[in-house]
């Protein structure tokens, strides 16, 4: 039997007999039985809401009862439901474990490997294979798990997801066409079949948008995270944490395009929000000082400049010190960019302090000989009055060879 049909076959059943009180006998279901299936869809509804730690411990209560009944289907599907769980737990060890036995069961119980079950198994294998970094394996799962459902022609959730991380993986293998056309896949599917205030549409919005950065399509990226953003406000509030990842993506937009006033607003507000949470958002906060490095470097404001750069070495040095290198290049390049600039305003300043001294040269020394020689003793008679000449005997010394500067007081 389609594991799907058998999944809702078993979903109806169960609601009939809790609302009209259908007793065992007349559907001939053992209570065992049921209770395991009341349990699964209670495990399941709790994973839709990313109670993971609940949710797993629901499935293993149900995996027991099914291999009990011999529901071998129901048992794999708890085994691979855990093993999401254990994902989104990042308990990548009890993952993997529990995708091994699973895959052994479609063997040894001899389930259908081109139905819906394989595939939610090959999604899983395939997060599983990206987390160890293996993208050609990843991608080999992902598309025999989407030939599945295409064949199947069943267009649901898991197929969009699989559609989504092969955007992701082909976007990490530098096929950026592949990508595009993946992730645009997973997002009309999502349209589709989403509420349009579905957080998960609001999500996939994002890694779309932010995703379009890297072929240069800054419109349509824009585009993408201004529609995601507006989901999160409309969701969460204006203080929503992923708030931060979007307006980080958003200025670096408005960077490339050359708007440096909207990006530094969009990265200050980024830092606003990620900095409440540091330990959630390293990478994106440490993008976010760098990027505004950036602009005040691209605008010659070096010391500002230097000032996020080194802000985002001390990041770095405390919690990604792998990291570091990137940091310490953009501190030396800025360093070398003052360095002329630097030169240029010392320039200015000499010119300036030998075009002072040379006036005051003038004026004490006027046609390079002595003052006396030129100016008047009844201008300085004048100024001074009757305390000038006891000043210039106290100041008189005839065979000194330096010159004293008599000025009055303020």
């Amino acid at each position: 039997m389609n594991w799907g049909k058998k999944y809702f076959r078993f979903f109806w059943i169960i609601s009939l007999s809790l609302f009209f009180h259908v007793s065992n006998s007349q559907i001939q279901i053992p209570s065992d039985l049921i209770n395991a299936k009341r349990i699964y869809f209670k495990a399941d509804s709790l994973s839709y809401i990313g109670e993971f730690a609940p949710s797993d411990r629901l499935f293993n209560q149900a995996q027991e009862l099914f291999e009990k009944e011999m529901e071998f289907d129901f048992y794999i599907s708890c085994l691979i439901n855990r093993a999401k769980m254990k994902q989104g737990l990042r308990e990548i060890q009890d993952a993997n474990e529990l995708l091994k036995i699973a895959g052994d069961a479609f063997l040894k119980y001899d389930i259908s490997k081109k139905d819906t079950l394989f595939s939610n198994y090959l999604n899983r294998t395939g997060y599983a294979h990206i987390v160890h970094n293996e993208l050609d394996k990843a991608r080999l799962d992902y598309m025999a798990s989407v030939k599945i459902r295409e064949e199947l022609n069943i267009a649901d959730y898991a197929l969009s997801y699989a559609y989504h991380n092969l955007g992701y993986i082909f976007n990490l293998l530098g096929d950026l066409t592949s990508a595009e056309k993946y992730f645009n896949k997973s997002i009309e599917l999502r349209m589709d079949i989403l509420n349009s205030n579905d957080p998960r549409l609001a999500r996939t919005y994002a890694t779309f948008g932010a995703f379009l950065i890297n072929p240069a399509h800054y419109s349509k990226a824009k585009e993408y995270l201004e529609i995601a953003r507006i989901s999160y406000v409309n969701l969460y509030g204006d203080d929503y944490p992923e708030l931060g990842r979007i307006y980080n993506n958003l200025g670096i937009v408005y960077f490339n395009i050359g708007a440096f006033a909207a990006a530094e607003n969009f990265y200050l507000k980024a830092i606003q929000l990620m900095s409440k949470y540091p330990k959630r958002n390293l990478n994106n906060l440490s993008s976010s000082y760098n990027n505004l490095g950036l602009i005040y470097y691209e605008m010659d404001s070096l010391s500002t400049a230097l000032e996020w750069f080194n802000k985002n070495l001390a990041l770095l040095s405390k919690d990604l010190p792998e990291e570091q290198d990137r940091a310490f290049i953009k501190i030396a390049n800025t360093y070398k960019k003052q360095r002329p600039i630097f030169g240029e305003l010392k320039k200015r300043k000499y010119k300036e302090i030998v075009t002072r001294i040379t006036d005051l040269q003038q004026e004490l020394f006027p046609k390079q000989s002595l003052q006396e020689r030129q100016a008047n003793f009844s201008e300085f008679y004048e100024i001074y009055g009757d305390e000038l000449i006891p000043v210039l005997i106290a100041k008189l010394d005839p065979l000194k060879l330096e010159f004293d500067l008599i000025s009055p007081e303020a």
